[in-house]
């Protein structure tokens, strides 16, 4: 008790000097509108320059979920997007027929967070916070808006393993945008920004800065979709084939979400896809 007292007394001056302060800003306040007036604007701005940084830390703290929802808004975009994509191309194929009523397939999209990849092996993976439980099953396509990330190779309930297109083992189905010409994008390690365009004929001649997009041609992407442009050229004499780089359109090191790509009737592509597979394979060992 007598250390409060004692504490109270060596206070007391700093204690009284508050008190005539806020008596004195207080007669100043109402003694004219003007200092009433002056008085209040600067409350304001001090009150609301706290709210204001007290908003920004909310806000700091929310971001998670923010990203979120503006994935899952995404996600809805991207499926209407590839749907009319779909549509438009049905339509111009058969636009001569009869056969206009035919179901097209239409896309599932989910949206996932990044929860662990790399980068800088040969063979580079992804972890989804998605599984099973929300709709993620092995031989889907993954997605940015951006464009091709990579495969489901693995899922559990809640989490899945994506193949990314920076792995080796990595083939995708890809066209030149202009003619359509088929060929296979692979990365061949080193550069994450570039991979090399394969198996295209030497008679197709390419331009730098041509687009080159998904051919269609597997269960995992539709046709259309963006991948990246033809960075360099160079010609082989040696082969039936040029060296062409694709510079990808996304970078995979910055990605912290994406989007899984499902559709019906996948399951019976992937079975003639495999035996489409087993069949070449075999033909291949036959040959003499």
């Amino acid at each position: 008790m007598e250390n409060i007292i004692n504490i109270l007394i060596r206070s007391f001056p700093f204690i009284l000097f508050i008190i005539l302060e806020l008596i004195t800003l207080q007669i100043i306040r109402s003694s004219s509108d003007y200092h009433r007036s002056m008085f209040l604007n600067k409350s304001d701005y001090i009150l609301g320059s706290v709210a204001y940084q007290i908003q920004k830390v909310n806000d700091y703290f929310d971001l998670d979920n923010k990203n979120k929802k503006i994935a899952q808004e995404n996600a809805i975009l991207l499926k209407e997007i590839i749907d009319l994509r779909k549509k438009v191309t049905f339509n111009l194929k058969i636009q001569d027929s009869t056969l206009i009523n035919l179901p097209i397939q239409q896309y599932h999209i989910i949206g996932a967070k990044i929860i662990h990849s790399s980068v800088s092996k040969s063979r580079n993976y992804i972890i989804l916070d998605k599984g099973t439980k929300d709709g993620v099953n092995t031989r889907m396509g993954v997605v940015s808006p951006s464009g091709p990330v990579g495969f489901v190779v693995e899922a559990s309930e809640h989490y899945s393993c994506v193949m990314s297109i920076l792995n080796k083992d990595a083939n995708l189905s890809v066209r030149v945008k202009d003619d359509k010409s088929i060929g296979i994008l692979r990365w061949t390690g080193g550069d994450i920004r570039v991979a090399a365009l394969e198996e295209l004929p030497r008679h197709i001649k390419l331009k730098k800065g041509q687009i080159i997009e998904t051919s269609g041609f597997s269960s995992y992407f539709p046709e259309g979709i963006s991948v990246g442009r033809v960075l360099d050229i160079q010609e082989d004499n040696s082969s039936n084939q040029n060296k062409i780089t694709v510079l990808f359109n996304e970078d995979l090191s910055k990605l912290q979400y994406v989007y899984v790509l499902s559709k019906p009737l996948d399951h019976e592509l992937d079975k003639i896809m495999l035996l489409k597979d087993s069949l070449q394979n075999k033909i291949d060992t036959d040959a003499p």
